[in-house]
């Protein structure tokens, strides 16, 4: 509540003075890492006045259409504005049509780009497919953060314990089986045809 004045007066969406918050949080807590995943696009987010240790871009789909473009390239566009000189950034899937949208902007700017294809296959307690390509863009993360040691069996350990770990529920939980009923958080077209 004391930050609540300075919001209101300056006009700051929820979702800046949440990220706001959250920044000032963990700045406090001293935290070793902090996932920070942008919440519309790239370029214009407010996450994006970090300078992190590395960045990733997921698949790109047509959500946000209003705010960020009607076609892929588009989108792509705006979520290459996450790229930045000197710090790696990993394409965890690649799309013909915006992986080289990524590639130009990396070289453009001189920074190295991952695809992250190929990854070693791990196993992991969350259902679907689809995570695999979640997985081989983590994973690839992990092995750019040079600063910490982090080995293959903590990863296996973690990604085998994820639900354990973190209470995470809505990636194609089965919540009965009898007249089957799915919970899933996609909030696309992409992520329905996957589900």
């Amino acid at each position: 509540t004391k930050h609540i004045e300075f919001f209101e007066n300056n006009k700051i969406s929820f979702f800046e003075m949440t990220v706001a918050m959250a920044f000032d949080y963990f700045a406090k807590s001293n935290v070793d890492i902090a996932i920070i995943e942008t919440g519309l696009g790239g370029r214009l987010d407010s996450t994006n006045i970090l300078n992190p240790l590395v960045s990733l871009i997921t698949n790109s789909g047509l959500d946000h259409k209003e705010f960020l473009g009607n076609n892929l390239k588009d989108i792509a566009s705006e979520k290459a504005g996450i790229i930045k000189k000197d710090i790696p950034i990993v394409i965890s899937e690649f799309q013909k049509e915006t992986y080289p949208i990524f590639e130009n902007k990396a070289q453009k700017i001189g920074t190295d780009i991952f695809l992250a294809d190929n990854q070693k296959k791990f196993k992991t307690d969350l259902s679907g497919d689809f995570q695999i390509k979640n997985i081989n863009g983590v994973v690839k993360v992990i092995s750019l953060l040079k600063s910490f040691s982090i080995s293959n069996n903590d990863i296996e350990n973690g990604l085998l314990n994820i639900k354990k770990n973190t209470g995470l529920v809505g990636r194609l939980q089965i919540l009965k089986e009898s007249p089957k009923v799915i919970c899933d958080v996609g909030h696309n077209l992409e992520a329905f045809q996957v589900i």
